[in-house]
């Protein structure tokens, strides 16, 4: 059984970056260290300025099984006055409209414009058959998909991660390119009331209908319905979160803008077998990422070990992903070569970077690093990821869950929503640079 790690995905974003300055005055080379902005350009090229959209696609579920959130209330009104549905959907539309966001609305089932918003809200519009989430995820890794609009999904999610149609098209296959092409994306998960008529999608029991009703009186009640954002870059999707997103108080199930490993910094750690003449100088504040340097003397090859801190407890934030297995971190070594005849590009180098221990919250790394001897600087990046099947899914999506729809005992899951979790999970965050780690090395 997979256990759950203290180390959690963080709600920024995290590069931990410390300068170990190996410095001796008896050297024959006077040269400084180079400046983190230059290795930076070295090792990551220069970053491009990320411009932020402001139209937008919104695709609204209108099959029958949603109906149930806009459900006659009264004799008076096919619109029910209490749906947080309804709350949501509208305050979704108002506050885009008074952004300034251009918002074009769809069908879930088909790509074409709904008339106006109440539509939206008006039982009778919700008589389409489901839709696999997939067909809608296909339309946007077409050739001709416009990268430059958000992509906004309304649904119930349900078996959201399963494969669609005779070509078997997945969820995981599509967010794979998006991802690929700097997507990022968010799921936020909401509750409402429900009344109406539901149609079960596990086999044991496909299409069985019985009727459910949900009250969302009480905190953590009613039936689950969530809101996909898929953006082409982080600073969309901030923008849409800051102006929109979050006055709509849901609950954040997946954030693909969060880095799991949530670490303080690199802190060097016994023994210690080389001179340290000055240790973790700060740079940085909360919005953005820590930087440590410090400064040693060193000769040949050396073991440095460096104790990672993790920030993070993992009743923190249930939304957070979980490290199944510290140990298991994939590791990578690049190492430039800064000032001599010429710079050299990255390259991948055999030093060998282990992790020896979990500690509580804490990782143990020893770096087996050299100096040049063609260069004044050697300067490594040391770069950690998760890896395949070493993260698992957040609390809050595996408590939304379920792995059965065939009665209404349950209004307050969603079947297989793990699914559409670990499709994201796949394509988001198992490949993601987790931390960093910066050594510029210079022979004493």
């Amino acid at each position: 059984m997979l256990t759950k790690s203290p180390l959690w995905i963080t709600g920024r974003k995290l590069t931990v970056i410390a300068l170990v300055l190996l410095f001796h005055t008896g050297c024959p080379h006077s040269s400084q260290p180079p400046t983190f902005d230059k290795v930076l350009k070295a090792f990551c090229g220069t970053p491009k300025e990320e411009m932020s959209v402001k139209d937008a696609e919104i695709y609204v579920d209108l099959s029958q099984r949603m109906r149930g959130f806009v459900a006659v209330s009264n004799a008076n009104s096919r619109i029910s006055p209490n749906s947080n549905y309804r709350r949501v959907l509208e305050k979704l539309l108002d506050k885009m409209s008074a952004n300034g966001y251009g918002v074009q609305r769809y069908r879930f089932s088909q790509h074409s414009p709904v008339a106006n918003d109440p539509d939206f809200l008006d039982a009778e519009r919700y008589t389409d058959g489901p839709v696999p989430l997939a067909q809608i995820l296909g339309q946007l890794v077409t050739p001709s998909y416009d990268t430059k609009r958000l992509t906004i999904i309304v649904s119930d999610m349900v078996a959201s991660g399963t494969a669609s149609g005779a070509a078997g098209l997945a969820p995981a296959a599509c967010f794979g390119k998006l991802s690929d092409n700097g997507a990022k994306v968010l799921l936020l998960g909401f509750r409402s009331a429900y009344e109406g008529t539901y149609r079960a999608s596990a086999l044991g029991c496909l299409n069985r209908q019985f009727q459910m009703t949900a009250n969302q009186s009480l905190p953590g009640s009613g039936r689950p319905f969530y809101i996909l954002v898929i953006a082409p870059n982080s600073r969309s999707l901030d923008d849409l979160r800051k102006a929109v997103l979050e006055k709509l108080a849901g609950r954040v199930l997946f954030d693909s803008s969060s880095n799991p490993l949530a670490l303080k910094g690199g802190f060097p750690a016994p023994p210690l077998d080389y001179n340290i003449v000055q240790i973790n100088s700060r740079q940085g504040d909360s919005e953005t990422p820590l930087r440590f340097y410090s400064i040693l003397e060193l000769h040949n090859e050396v073991v440095l070990r460096y104790r990672w801190q993790a920030t993070k407890d993992l009743d923190d934030d249930p939304s957070m992903l979980g490290i199944v297995n510290p140990l298991r971190l994939e590791r990578e070594v690049k190492v430039v070569y800064f000032d001599g005849p010429d710079n050299t590009s990255p390259v991948t180098d055999p030093s060998r970077v282990n992790i020896v221990q979990e500690g509580t919250g804490d990782l143990l790394f020893e770096y087996s690093l050299r100096p040049s001897t063609t260069h004044p600087w050697a300067v490594y990046q040391v770069s950690v990821r998760a890896g395949g099947g070493n993260l698992q899914l957040g609390r809050r999506m595996s408590a939304w869950s379920s792995q059965d729809d065939c009665t209404p005992a349950r209004p307050g899951t969603t079947y297989k929503l793990d699914l559409l979790g670990d499709a994201l999970m796949s394509s988001f965050a198992q490949d993601a640079v987790l931390g960093e780690h910066y050594i510029a090395i210079r022979r004493d």
